[in-house]
């Protein structure tokens, strides 16, 4: 994982043909470890993230919750491993990491039951955003504005226990049955 404070942007090359592969890891940590205060800026490419068991593809390790993730443009793939957000926390993590999307596409996938496909404050403020499960989680702020936000579980959940979610705009599907 990262030292706090610190912080990583992505740019894709002049013909948008960047990419970079972070395949699993050690066990408890993230393919790409953004944790608490750091913070991860991707403006384009194809980023692929695989967590370690109990780790976020991008975002904390065991234990750890993420830093701030945000996504401007590119292709961007994450998934966690048992226990793990996509985007996000670690397992057994408490407290909340930030994900922001204006453009691009987002494919996250928790692993587990309980792991979210992106988990903290999240704002969609467009591009597209892909998960198996959850967005947001406990004491979380979801907030949609715009673009196109699909989870692909009937269980799937915007927002958790003790959350506030704001819906202004967008295109939402979750699950078979619910679109807004």
């Amino acid at each position: 994982n990262s030292n706090l404070h610190s912080s990583l942007t992505i740019y894709a090359q002049a013909k948008g043909t960047g990419e970079l592969v972070m395949p699993g890891v050690s066990e408890n940590f993230a393919g790409i470890g953004i944790s608490d205060f750091a913070t991860l800026n991707i403006h384009g490419g194809i980023i692929e993230a695989y967590g370690g068991k109990y780790a976020a593809g991008i975002g904390g390790g065991y234990q750890y919750r993420g830093g701030t993730v945000t996504v401007y443009g590119g292709s961007v793939t994450a998934r966690g491993y048992s226990g793990g957000s996509g985007i996000g926390n670690g397992s057994y993590s408490s407290g909340c990491s930030s994900f922001t999307i204006y453009g691009g596409k987002v494919y996250a996938y928790g692993s587990g039951d309980n792991a979210a496909g992106i988990s903290g404050n999240v704002t969609v403020n467009g591009g597209e955003v892909n998960t198996n499960n959850t967005i947001g989680g406990t004491d979380s702020k979801v907030v949609i504005n715009d673009g196109k936000v699909t989870i692909e579980s009937d269980r799937g959940v915007i927002g958790g226990n003790n959350s506030t979610v704001e819906i202004n705009g967008g295109d939402i599907k979750v699950g078979n049955n619910i679109t807004i």
